[in-house]
């Protein structure tokens, strides 16, 4: 008899350690779905990569291009390129914000290879506007202590009509004339400003503009 315990003891050993190996095969793989299911994840939530030079999305190198902004509350922001001063062989450019029954305030704007830089005098610091190539559809960017996130490409509308090649920042502290969010368009320049921080939100939209002397409106049909 005991013989034959011996078999049944052997048998029922087996039994159990090819369950174990067989609940152990089967943990192990839903652990590397689990993995190759977070890698995926993590691959769709990584922003596009792209190569776009940025100069074309702010135009003011010349000094006859204007913008008109307004905002439901009536108000007006006018932004013009005013004058040109070359030293160095580098040309800086002033750029005026008219913002009705509140300032008018100037910034020199330049174009170098790190970027378009602005400054609140032509002979102080400048700081960085947009960098000169920006290669992801979402990422940041540091800009006098401010971290600016910006957004490739979301569909704009402006006054009826849809945009796309914009670009959207998004300031942690507001470096230019106190506007939390700055939206530009390719070739067009800056279409949209938004100040969350005042009594109320104030938010321009562009309404026309000149560039290179070829007049652009909307929403005026």
């Amino acid at each position: 008899m005991k013989p034959r315990l011996s078999s049944i003891t052997v048998f029922v050993i087996a039994v159990f350690s090819s369950c174990s190996l067989m609940v152990s095969g089967y943990e192990e793989e839903e652990e590397e779905e689990e993995k190759e299911e977070k890698k995926e994840e993590v691959r769709k939530e990584e922003p596009a990569r792209i190569s776009f030079k940025t100069k074309t999305l702010f135009p003011f190198q010349n000094n006859t291009n204007w913008w008109m902004y307004s905002e439901p509350g009536g108000n007006t922001l006018r932004i013009a390129v005013t004058d040109t001063i070359s030293d160095d062989d580098i040309t800086y450019y002033r750029v005026s914000f008219q913002e009705e029954r509140v300032d008018t305030t100037d910034d020199w704007f330049q174009q170098s290879s790190s970027g378009t830089l602005f400054g609140p005098a032509l002979n102080g610091a400048y700081y960085r506007f947009l960098p000169s190539v920006i290669d992801a559809a979402r990422d940041t960017f540091t800009s006098n202590s401010s971290t600016v996130t910006y957004t490739w490409d979301e569909p704009l509308e402006c006054n009826g009509v849809d945009f796309r090649n914009t670009l959207s920042l998004k300031y942690s502290r507001p470096i230019i004339h106190g506007f939390d969010e700055i939206i530009l368009a390719d070739s067009i320049g800056i279409m949209r400003l938004v100040d969350f921080d005042a009594r109320w939100t104030v938010e321009y939209t562009l309404d026309s503009c000149s560039i290179d002397g070829n007049v652009r409106r909307w929403g005026t049909e």
